[in-house]
């Protein structure tokens, strides 16, 4: 008996630019984070509005070169120019093997925690500083609760994404977007970020997500004398899961 291999259409289709975030290309995303990131309204909330010191740019690339090198093995992590342009998303709670964290697991989680807070100057000597990003904590938090429920863990996260706003909208960072939504949509789930400017939202709405609920920071702080800053939670669920 004769049989016939019938031809399929690949499920998951990505531009050919996008590839893995490889080791190689860090330096060159964590540089990329730095600079798009400093006018950043909510980092700018976070550090008070001051422009960071060529030193200070200097050890957020490091830092973030440190975060990414212990977050792309648990996430997926896509970058296009060789770390120009790059994403970095949370995959689902249940699509994640059950398994009691290892030690080197354990290990990795407290340092990605502490480069983080080192990154949002979350110090304590940083008093104002660390008020700040518990504000920022707790109201995303409480957003994401009301909206989203437990179904947040079923979600994918885009927790970084660095690329120019003025001249990627319809350009590469398109197309990582695309290719984590794409893959969202493969296993008929959703997926959100936080958008922190106009920009960013224009541009993450014209790939399908919505805005669903809005935190603001700043309102009632004194000591922030510039505008409050929205930070818009955005949703795009599946379309056509297999």
């Amino acid at each position: 008996m004769i049989g016939l291999i019938e031809e399929r259409q690949p499920l998951l289709t990505v531009a050919e630019a996008v590839v893995p975030l490889r080791s190689a290309y860090v330096w060159t995303c964590a540089k990329t984070w730095t600079s798009t990131h400093e006018r950043d309204p909510q980092m700018r909330y976070l550090r008070d509005a001051h422009r960071p010191s060529p030193l200070a740019c200097l050890s957020d690339t490091l830092t973030m070169t440190a975060i990414l090198s212990l977050l792309t093995v648990k996430t997926v992590a896509l970058a296009v120019h060789k770390g120009e342009r790059f994403i970095i998303v949370d995959p689902p709670e249940n699509g994640r093997i059950e398994h009691t964290p290892s030690i080197v697991d354990r290990v990795r989680n407290g340092l990605v925690f502490g480069l983080e807070m080192v990154l949002n100057r979350d110090l304590f000597f940083l008093i104002e500083s660390r008020k700040r990003n518990e504000e920022a904590h707790k109201k995303v938090q409480s957003a994401t609760k009301f909206v989203f429920g437990d179904r947040v863990k079923q979600m994918f996260y885009i927790s970084i994404f660095a690329a120019n706003m003025d001249t990627d909208i319809h350009n590469h960072a398109g197309a990582l977007v695309d290719a984590v939504t794409g893959l969202a949509d493969l296993v008929d789930q959703g997926i959100w970020v936080k958008s922190t400017s106009t920009a960013q939202t224009a541009f993450f709405r014209s790939h399908g997500f919505t805005t669903i609920a809005e935190v603001v920071l700043g309102d009632q702080n004194t000591k922030w004398h510039e505008n409050p800053v929205i930070i818009d939670i955005m949703v795009r669920e599946p379309r056509g899961g297999v």
